[in-house]
């Protein structure tokens, strides 16, 4: 569409210019003229060949503008409003994806022209502070500079960039540093309350209270379980764990304070004390129960966490529960980008639908979509996008979420979620949602996941590898997307059933069908994952640092590396130089996933527990 944007302060004439090429805008000095107002509400006014954006928030205009590409041709006044106070995304910035500054932006970008008003990166160690220089040391940390620039560009959008942080549990990698370990408690949890661990945080707030604007902060503290069983019980003695991350909490509450920070925290451990360990009881169990809601400090926000359900009584219950408690209560769901390399934009839709529902009925107004990073953050953020869009649309009761996606990326809704399609593959599992990733890792001898694989549907994926190619031609910037995703199928084309197809025909002593094999989809499977391979590290390299691809780097080069060593194995079989191979005469076991009948459940995506039954590293005591 031709627009006219000379009318236009320089600061939005710059960002619809960095955003025009997504938005396939042209300009024009006979397009329709564009027309910006700082007013209280958020209007988009269509004249003649003119449309006035009367906007309230930065963030507001470009989300208007996007809703008038989307539907040129309404003529009357369309008042743009949100139903959240804030709503947001969390980048997981933690699990070897450090997105890079550029990168953020372009992120920025499509959250102002989604009407998003907050973005929190999750840094556990990942940011750099003052007098700890092993502190994310060769961990992509950010730096202060970094974080400034960062913060600079969203408040360019008026979107408020907020930290989120660890201050109890989740910082395993510090512990590989001497400096760390003498405030250690146990596993991945700091010493609760030890002098030295709250100097530390003192340290970390200041750092945080010099780099961003925002003086909210998320501070995690969730899923300590074993605090004070370590280093804590040999210095202090025996005290409940409760009493111990409560006393801890207390001090890291006044020390955000001393900085003039509102803190937030995740919710779930109130829950697991009087639910066995669960974070969210289901829908037919009790309220919870007045000790544990005394327990929150009044001057914490509360975070409920909940990407899984598929209905939206689940979400009130809980939404109910939270009530009990006097505090200002956030929720936090999910688009799924941290199972496996693929997206899950069609579960994301569904499970946000519901829960978006369930807030609003039930007055909850600041809400945030989380994007993890679990086990080595494989899957872009950006592949989630339509998730990301449609979860904004229903905020902003935008019913045309087809139009308003297409005038976001310049690709259709149906094309966009092809990225989806090397999970939608029948598993002997009730559900599957990362699979392809297990398949992939899952090696041809062992065939430790065989037991879920039906022989015959990796042929599908040539199909799927074809509808993502056609859909690439139509993705323009996000092309990149769609080239991983189609390298990938046709990796699973031939990997998907490779053991299956192996174990059976080592079994019917076919030695001429094993030979075929090997040279049908052994040795060719070997050159896809090495194009696979160079298109995997071209999405890494536009979009993160480069500390964490050398852990990709490793695990791809571990599957070319085992794949040679099964030729050289099935050869010497098939010469007569051995007469048995002993990995293919184990019996295999169901490998006793528990919860098939739970979609996020379902299948294993942890490299480490998919590559190997033996011993694969050594966690350090």
């Amino acid at each position: 569409m031709k627009l006219n944007l000379k009318q236009l302060d320089e600061s939005l004439y710059q960002k619809v210019l960095r955003s025009a090429r997504q938005l396939s805008i042209t300009e024009d000095a006979d397009g329709v003229v564009v027309k910006a107002e700082r007013a209280d509400k958020t209007v988009i006014m269509p004249e003649l060949n003119a449309v006035t954006i009367k906007y309230a928030k930065t963030y507001e205009f470009f989300y208007a503008l996007k809703t008038y590409l989307s539907q040129p041709e309404k003529k009357t006044n369309t008042e743009i409003e949100c139903r959240f106070n804030e709503l947001g995304i969390m980048i997981d910035c933690s699990r070897n994806a450090v997105k890079t500054v550029e990168h953020l932006k372009t992120v920025v970008d499509n959250l102002a022209l989604m009407g998003y008003n907050q973005l929190q990166l999750y840094t556990e160690d990942t940011y750099e502070v003052d007098g700890e220089p092993y502190w994310g040391y060769m961990r992509g940390r950010y730096t202060a500079e970094e974080i400034k620039e960062i913060d600079n560009y969203c408040l360019s959008y008026e979107i408020e960039l907020v930290p989120c942080i660890q201050t109890l549990a989740h910082l395993n990698q510090l512990f590989r540093w001497e400096r760390f370990q003498r405030i250690r408690d146990i596993d991945d949890i700091l010493l609760a309350s030890d002098p030295e661990t709250l100097e530390l945080f003192d340290k970390v707030f200041a750092s945080l209270a010099k780099n961003f604007t925002s003086r909210k902060v998320h501070i995690g503290m969730d899923e300590a379980h074993l605090v004070g069983r370590g280093k804590w019980l040999d210095k202090y003695g025996y005290e409940k764990g409760i009493k111990v991350m409560m006393d801890h909490l207390k001090k890291i509450l006044e020390i955000a304070d001393k900085y003039g920070f509102v803190c937030e925290m995740w919710s779930d451990m109130f829950f697991r004390l009087q639910f066995g360990g669960r974070a969210r009881p289901g829908v037919d169990e009790p309220m919870l129960c007045q000790e544990f809601v005394d327990l929150a400090p009044k001057n914490v926000r509360l975070v409920y966490w909940d990407y899984y359900q598929t209905e939206q009584a689940p979400y009130e219950k809980m939404i109910d529960r939270h009530h009990q408690f006097p505090n200002e209560i956030v929720f936090a769901g999910g688009a799924w980008n941290w199972r496996g390399y693929a997206p899950h934009n069609k579960f994301s839709d569904l499970a946000t639908e519901n829960a978006f529902k369930a807030c609003v009925n039930k007055g909850i107004k600041n809400v945030f979509l989380t994007m993890w990073g679990d086990d080595a953050a494989e899957c872009s953020v950006l592949a989630l996008l339509s998730s990301l869009c449609y979860a904004s649309d229903f905020a902003y009761g935008e019913d045309n979420h087809e139009k308003s996606f297409f005038a976001l990326a310049g690709i259709s809704k149906e094309d966009f979620i092809t990225l989806d399609l090397v999970n939608d593959i029948k598993t002997k599992t009730v559900h599957n949602n990362c699979l392809s990733k297990t398949a992939f890792f899952n090696d041809p001898l062992y065939g430790l996941y065989d037991p879920l694989i039906i022989e015959g549907e990796g042929e599908k994926f040539k199909e799927i590898a074809k509808r993502i190619a056609k859909a690439k031609t139509a993705a323009g910037k996000y092309a990149y997307l769609f080239d991983n995703m189609e390298k990938f199928a046709e990796v699973l084309e031939l990997k998907w059933d490779l053991g299956v197809k192996t174990r059976r025909l080592y079994k019917n002593g076919d030695k001429k069908g094993l030979k075929n094999l090997i040279k049908t989809a052994y040795k060719p499977l070997l050159k896809r994952i090495e194009k696979w391979w160079e298109a995997f590290k071209t999405v890494w390299n536009k979009e993160n640092k480069p500390y964490g691809l050398e852990i990709q780097t490793v695990r791809f080069g571990g599957v070319i590396l085992r794949l040679k060593q099964c030729i050289e194995i099935l050869e010497s079989y098939i010469k007569g130089k051995t007469d048995r191979i002993d990995e293919l005469e184990q019996k295999l076991l169901d490998p006793e996933r528990e919860n098939y009948d739970k979609p996020h459940d379902s299948a294993q995506c942890m490299y480490v527990e998919v590559v190997s039954a033996n011993a694969y590293t050594h966690f350090r005591p």
